[in-house]
């Protein structure tokens, strides 16, 4: 009997839920939102937006039952035409969606949405001489060119399905480096997609900013 009603208690436990809290200095006016969702590309925004731009930070709480749980889960920096969502490892893949469907409720995600990942050489399938992969909502109106076999997850997938949901226009770019090491050589194979967006990038200022921002992670959190 007592196995039983622990069954049935487990079977009716909600699912975790999840909400957002936008801790930011103002509201700015931008034409341009780019998302980083990998070290490699997070290095690439942190060299492009000093610490002077940066307008606050992105919170997720995790409800299950009676636990709560706060983290801080992205930064957001000010950069002229740009607003720039530097996301972090504690963005876990199963809440990304609401945390896109979060940004669009507080109408954050509009204008052009640029998304950046990379994609491993090694696990990358297909045609690995192009180091820049292109996937496009449909609004867009460009034909995408990511290799089939590819598997796109966290806030790229999410940003792609709102896009389509919500009929945003949405570009995500799947750099292919070499390895995932925080280097130029493996940074700058996005220096085409940054120079068409007039995005300039400091790339050693990233990897150091990033490396940096990292130690400071482990230590207190």
């Amino acid at each position: 009997m007592e196995k039983g009603a622990k069954k049935d208690k487990k079977e009716k436990t909600p699912p975790p839920s999840y909400s957002f809290k936008y801790l930011l200095k103002s509201r700015p006016s931008y034409s341009t939102v780019i998302l980083t969702a990998s070290p490699l590309t997070s290095s690439l925004g942190l060299g492009a937006f000093p610490e002077s731009s940066k307008t606050g930070v992105i919170t997720c709480t995790k409800t299950s039952g009676n636990v709560r749980t706060t983290l801080s889960i992205a930064t957001v920096y000010h950069l002229a035409s740009f607003l720039y969502i530097s996301t972090n490892e504690k963005l876990r893949p199963e809440f990304s969606i609401d945390f896109v469907e979060s940004l669009i409720s507080e109408g954050l995600l509009h204008g052009s949405v640029l998304v950046l990942d990379s994609i491993c050489e090694s696990e990358y399938v297909g045609d690995k001489r192009s180091r820049i992969k292109n996937i496009y909502s449909k609004v867009s109106g460009h034909t995408s060119n990511l290799d089939a076999g590819n598997s796109l997850k966290g806030v790229v997938a999410a940003t792609l399905i709102a896009g389509e949901v919500h009929n945003l226009n949405v570009r995500c770019v799947i750099g292919v480096p070499e390895s995932y090491e925080l280097s130029t050589e493996n940074l700058q194979i996005f220096q085409q997609v940054s120079e068409e967006i007039s995005l300039n990038v400091n790339w050693l200022n990233g990897i150091h900013r990033y490396e940096q921002e990292k130690f400071k992670h482990q230590i207190y959190s």
